[in-house]
């Protein structure tokens, strides 16, 4: 309220503002900001609140645009100013974002119980006209010629009208709902609590929709510039919530507080990839190892894409349990056949006459050299292609002098 109180008594440039700061239902604010539905920078509400967004017309007034003519209009050709965008412009989708928080707003108020007479004159005064606009309650023909539903309703209401910036079109409240809530809108004091915080929440949600989609269409639908600050923040503290419950790492808040605009945009852009490269993990490993619900769910072949991944599935689990059982196979084999070097071993001879020199070049050496290589040559032919994988295993384990670890 400190900030609040010093800017709306501010003569110099708010008109009649003054008078809304002692009749504002400031409770209702106060809870938002102190919520966690409030999503937003103080900074961003502040601009909400207090009619600083930087409209063209804003631009023209404070001089940051030249005050060349057009320069202050938006896209359907009148003054850009900040209602102008919240309530009458038709341009860009506007209404369709009006219409979808509107929806909400009436679909709230019958879950909170306010009684049919008062929700019927909130929407013949607050809510859309048939062309999804709003009515203007700074032009008194047409806050004059509304005089359906509960008639203390319509007066509390129709009281809420010229004020400087549509103030109480807004989101704000005026005092009187919550004091005489039985008989503006016929629930107790507890609900209309209820109302004046989420109705203001709606309102401020609801422009914040619509400020993004001018930007949007201003600056050619760039992420990085028509995006809120407030919303890519909640998109970052999402993420985080979400790497969180995987176990992964963050980091603390004090860093995700300090951080710009660009480096929110880039740690989101980084935990996005961090996710979708996580997933793709997955699939991948469910696609190999995964249970076969899929081919029991297609046993009758009426998907043939279905059908054909199923197959190769199949074929893949098949050739790697072939390659595993073929490598233990080969495993074994290796450990339990004798080393080259321990074949002709001293040890070996015991109880033999005479050991014969293998290096030497007599008759007799040469005879078993020769009988030897005799029988270790084999016929390449004889053997498919199982068999000469599991000798090459052999082989080149003896050649190591070591046990095979079961890889080609």
């Amino acid at each position: 309220m400190g900030y609040s109180a010093k800017y709306i008594t501010n003569l110099r440039h708010n008109g009649n503002l003054p008078e809304v700061l002692k009749i504002t239902e400031w409770n209702a604010i106060e809870r938002f900001h102190k919520s966690q539905i409030n999503v937003f920078s103080p900074t961003a509400n502040a601009k909400y609140l207090y009619q600083r967004w930087a409209t063209n017309y804003f631009q023209v007034k404070v001089g940051i645009l030249a005050a060349d003519e057009d320069k202050d209009l938006c896209t359907c050709g009148e003054v850009e100013t900040m209602w102008h965008l919240l309530g009458s412009c038709k341009a860009n989708g506007l209404c369709e974002i009006r219409r979808r928080f509107s929806d909400r707003r009436i679909a709230m108020m019958q879950k909170i119980g306010i009684q049919a007479s008062s929700i019927e004159a909130i929407v013949s005064m607050a809510e859309l006209k048939s062309d999804d606009t709003y009515l203007d309650w700074n032009v008194s023909a047409q806050v004059d010629a509304v005089t359906q539903g509960n008639i203390e309703t319509l007066e509390w209401l129709k009281a809420s009208g010229g004020y400087h910036s549509n103030w109480f079109q807004r989101g704000p409240l005026r005092t009187g709902a919550i004091q005489k809530s039985r008989v503006v809108l016929g629930v107790d004091s507890r609900a209309a609590e209820k109302f004046a915080l989420e109705w203001f929440a709606s309102k401020r949600n609801e422009g914040d929709a619509i400020w993004k989609r001018r930007n949007d269409v201003k600056h050619g639908n760039s992420f990085k510039f028509g995006t809120q600050l407030g919303e890519l923040k909640k998109e970052l503290r999402d993420l985080i919530f979400e790497r969180k419950a995987k176990g992964w790492d963050t980091e603390g808040y004090g860093t995700y507080a300090k951080m710009s605009r660009n480096e929110i945009i880039k740690c989101i852009a980084e935990y996005k990839d961090e996710i979708i490269l996580e997933e793709s993990r997955q699939r991948r490993i469910f696609d190999f190892f995964g249970p076969d619900r899929s081919e029991e769910s297609n046993a009758n072949g009426s998907d043939p894409a279905e059908t054909a991944r199923i197959n190769t599935r199949i074929t893949s689990r098949r050739l790697a349990r072939q390659k595993l059982s073929r490598a233990a196979s080969a495993t074994r084999a290796v450990e339990n056949t004798p080393l080259i070097n321990s074949i002709f071993d001293a040890s070996d001879s015991v109880g033999v006459e005479s050991v014969v020199d293998l290096n030497a070049s007599t008759q007799e050496a040469n005879e078993i050299r020769k009988l030897f290589m005799n029988n270790c040559c084999i016929d390449e032919g004889e053997f498919d292609e199982e068999a000469e994988a599991q000798i090459g295993i052999l082989t080149q384990a003896l050649m190591l002098d070591a046990p095979a670890d079961g890889e080609l």
